[in-house]
């Protein structure tokens, strides 16, 4: 009989099936389940290969890559160098997501080699580059020539662990295990990835409409340690929440952006959000915290945050205008209740 997993992952349709245009941790998720990069990082956050087997690098700025020889995509087509190189074209595009524009931002070219190893050339040298690719997947030469992105964000073709079967609209999507994956380390069948607002997963967990849900929070997962028939398992990570704000207006002043920084009480909103369960970051790289070295953090100030926004001309308050996922809706709530103050 075959096996089917039924997760908890999507409240609304997804945005898109591939980092093209979006960067939401669910397209991170489906996109990574579909398609392969040259590396990927496992559970501990270790670099590990995927269509690339070996890499070094021959100049400062210049690493050769020796790709996977007998993978094939989902519709059958052959991947090699020229994939690579496509692939990589294809992710430049006119309107590149952030994350690509982050992984790309310090790649100056792609060259094929031989029909089985690229080199990737950077403007500077890179010591981030492999984790970089992790976001780049490759995908068919002959879809992209077809369709061209938005063919794939429609119905994405991959050689990953699983295959795209469907998305019905408001209802659910659909991936089947990919048995002639390189890495055959897939054991679900199916996988059925229900679009249900996040307030019901607890309730659909304990009725047995769910098997698994990801990312819920402190709180939730307390909840569900109650549910009968519901276990809770959690691990160390590195968690950030970004609030997309404008650079332009008043946060172009240095002045400002201190002002919010020592506005928050990064160690409260631990507690209160995660329920003590963490500690605040030192910097704006979670997988990286080691990259802050000695750096201080900003000390929570509320009367130095005033006296900063009242030298910017900003002394009777501001209104900023921004971007949140959902995910990071409570932890939101709590830093503009500071914000406020």
């Amino acid at each position: 009989m075959r096996n089917v997993l039924r997760v908890a992952l999507l409240t609304t349709d997804p945005v898109g099936f591939t980092l093209f245009d979006s960067t939401d941790p669910e397209t991170l998720a489906l996109a990574a389940a579909v398609a392969d990069g040259l590396v990927y990082l496992d559970a501990e956050g270790e670099i590990c290969p995927a269509l690339a087997v070996s890499w070094r690098r021959v100049s400062p700025l210049e690493h050769d890559f020796d790709l996977r020889a007998g993978v094939r995509f989902h519709d059958g087509e052959r991947f090699d160098a020229d994939v690579v190189v496509q692939s990589f074209e294809a992710h430049r595009g006119k309107t590149p997501s952030a994350a690509t524009t982050l992984a790309l931002s310090t790649i100056r070219s792609v060259r094929r080699m031989s029909p089985y190893c690229v080199r990737i050339e950077t403007h500077a040298p890179d010591p981030h580059l492999l984790r970089r690719l992790a976001l780049l997947h490759m995908y068919p030469k002959g879809v992209l020539a077809q369709g061209g992105r938005a063919a794939l964000d429609a119905h994405p073709v991959g050689t990953g662990a699983y295959r795209f079967v469907h998305h019905t609209p408001g209802v659910e999507v659909v991936l089947e295990r990919n048995v002639d994956h390189w890495a055959k380390r897939a054991t679900v069948d199916r996988i059925v990835l229900p679009i249900a607002p996040r307030h019901r997963w607890l309730s659909q967990l304990a009725s047995g409409d769910l098997d698994v849900a990801f990312g819920l929070d402190a709180a939730e997962c307390a909840r569900a340690q109650r549910l009968r028939g519901v276990r809770g398992a959690s691990r160390a990570a590195a968690i950030a929440h970004w609030f997309l704000l404008s650079p332009r207006g008043p946060l172009a002043d240095l002045r400002v952006r201190r002002a919010l920084n020592h506005a928050v009480d990064r160690r409260l909103l631990v507690d209160v959000v995660a329920l003590g369960l963490g500690s605040p970051q030192h910097g704006p790289d979670a997988c990286e915290p080691e990259a802050a070295g000695d750096l201080d953090p900003y000390p929570y100030d509320p009367e130095l945050a005033r006296r900063l926004l009242a030298d910017a001309g900003f002394a009777g308050g501001l209104t900023l205008r921004g971007t949140v996922s959902e995910r990071s809706a409570a932890l939101f709530s709590c830093v503009r209740a500071m914000l406020r103050r």
